[in-house]
């Protein structure tokens, strides 16, 4: 069920990227999640998916320009630590954390609402590897 089932909106409309099963916003616009089989969209609103999750294989990175992201490691000899600008649905954190068990990550977001929405439906987990700053990346 949508997240905006208690507030008395009308539900939200199945479009092209599935079930819509979150609605909100913050000061930097809309955020949008949408369920397709066992995919998750993260959206701010328009029709660009920010985000994609498979939460059978959290791991597993669905989109191309994210699987190039990774190409880097192959450079990278035994990496200890990786800074992501922009975490978004965390898709590449949970890649990374997933490459190796000595990885430690850092990544910095500029929205806390992307955050706790990541956590929440994108299966970004808690743990001690992966600390996130909210805040400006150019900062």
């Amino acid at each position: 069920m949508a997240d905006n089932a208690w507030t008395g909106e009308p539900p939200l409309d199945t479009g092209p990227f599935g079930e819509p099963i979150h609605r909100s916003a913050d000061a930097e616009g809309e955020i949008h999640i949408y369920a397709r089989d066992r995919l998750r969209l993260l959206t701010f609103g328009n029709q660009v998916e920010q985000s994609c999750i498979d939460l059978d294989h959290p791991a597993r990175l669905v989109h191309a320009y994210t699987q190039a992201m990774l190409l880097g490691l192959l450079l990278a000899r035994e990496p200890k630590s990786a800074l992501l600008l922009g975490l978004g649905g965390g898709a590449l954190a949970q890649a990374l954390l997933a490459c190796d068990d000595g990885l430690a990550l850092e990544a910095v977001e500029s929205r806390a609402a992307v955050v706790e929405i990541a956590h929440r439906h994108l299966a970004l987990p808690h743990t001690d590897r992966l600390r996130i700053h909210v805040g400006d990346a150019y900062a």
